[in-house]
């Protein structure tokens, strides 16, 4: 099982469902241990819940199989491969970081990395906004969360959340309380923990409860915010954003993106950027520690949604809550990127913003309308940075 996994986690680039295509390749085609098809059905409960998809369903597939040794199995083999691409890039950047010539590709990068994140939102918001509400839902996300009037953008985003399932809850109540009884009860097991904690992170943010020793903090902030991970990879970056940027102080936007570049360019989930933030706060143990917070928390709630799999897709609560949780998440990726690119352009001279305007035009242009790769857009966009360094 292990070697399994660790085989697809070595050349798994392309997005969660590249990774998903080539577990059910493995298990249910060449090994025979899941049914064919079967794993897509985990797959839709994978995305009723937070945290990164492809590694959630990855490792309920190998609990599966063979318990919770196949979770733990699976679970490992898929991450270790990021993990250590993760740590050599950032020693990578770390013995880098004095070069004018890698600061101007690293820069370079930064740039396509924002055009792939706007270019996701354009995706994502041709499915989650189908009218003038969901417009509306979105537009007062993204408000709340760059001028939160909470003080925190990650407690807004936590009332947002729990804003959210009370809605739904009231509009289930007036369908018949009987409906919302049984939806709840249903759901219960997903939603208590859900709002547990969100009403945690409330709490958290409004006390200013932090830890001194910085892994337990590492650990809490980030496990806390890897259970509000919905709508993608790319709902980390305006949340555990404002956490390592804005609320800890543990690194500038620049190293952010940073983190945000190395999960882009290493195998695995992107999510993997949070092993980069835990090097950068406290070494290899920040690594690890940050590692395991942001992903196995997430993997552990789907192992338990994954047994009740079939009262949770037809549940009414769940799903009403993700149809308004949808455009929340658009509002948050279009705040996460007016901070990013008012951060990486704003303090320059009007020709560096200029400069760093047109090639995120460029770059944006050649994703939605030429489809180029990903990939060769984020090191092509470093290369023609780098280059003009020793140009100026």
């Amino acid at each position: 099982m292990f070697v399994a996994f660790f085989k697809i986690g070595c050349v798994s680039f392309g997005g969660y469902m590249a990774i998903i295509s080539m577990v059910e390749r493995e298990l249910a085609e060449k090994r025979d241990w899941l049914k064919r098809g079967e794993l897509l059905d985990y797959l839709a409960i994978g995305n009723m819940l937070p945290g990164p998809i492809a590694v959630n369903v990855s490792s309920f597939s190998g609990y599966l199989v063979y318990g919770w040794k196949g979770f733990f199995a699976s679970w490992l083999g898929l991450l270790l491969p990021a993990f250590a691409s993760c740590l050599v890039l950032a020693q990578i950047y770390s013995l880098a970081s004095g070069s004018d010539f890698f600061a101007a590709f690293s820069f370079g990068m930064l740039v396509a990395i924002t055009a792939v994140i706007a270019a996701s939102i354009k995706t994502l918001a041709a499915d989650a906004i189908s009218d003038s509400a969901g417009l509306t839902v979105a537009i007062v996300s993204a408000a709340v969360f760059l001028w939160s009037p909470f003080g925190s953008p990650v407690l807004a985003i936590a009332v947002l959340y729990i804003a959210a399932l009370t809605f739904v809850a009231a509009r289930l109540w007036n369908a018949g309380w009987s409906i919302l009884f049984q939806s709840l009860s249903e759901a219960f097991w997903v939603v208590v923990p859900l709002v547990s904690v969100c009403a945690a992170v409330a709490v958290v943010k409004t006390l200013g409860i932090s830890f001194e020793n910085k892994l337990l903090d590492l650990s809490s902030n980030l496990g806390a915010s890897s259970l509000m991970l919905f709508g993608g990879a790319y709902s980390f970056v305006p949340i555990v954003g404002n956490v390592v940027v804005g609320e800890r102080e543990w690194m500038s936007m620049e190293g952010f993106m940073d983190s945000v570049a190395v999960g882009q360019i290493s195998p695995g989930p992107v999510l993997i950027a949070g092993a980069y933030i835990g090097y950068s706060v406290q070494g290899v143990a920040g690594a690890v520690i940050a590692t395991v917070a942001m992903f196995l928390p997430s993997a552990l709630m789907m192992v338990y949604a994954g047994e009740k799999a079939r009262r949770l897709t037809g549940n009414r609560l769940v799903t009403g809550m993700l149809d308004i949780l949808k455009p929340v998440i658009i509002g948050l990726l279009c705040g996460g990127i007016v901070q990013i690119v008012w951060r990486l352009a704003g303090p320059e001279e009007w020709a560096a913003r200029l400069v760093f305007g047109a090639a995120f035009a460029v770059s944006l242009w050649l994703l939605i309308f030429r489809k180029i790769n990903h990939m060769y857009l984020i090191f092509g966009c470093g290369a023609l940075y780098s280059i003009s360094s020793f140009v100026t």
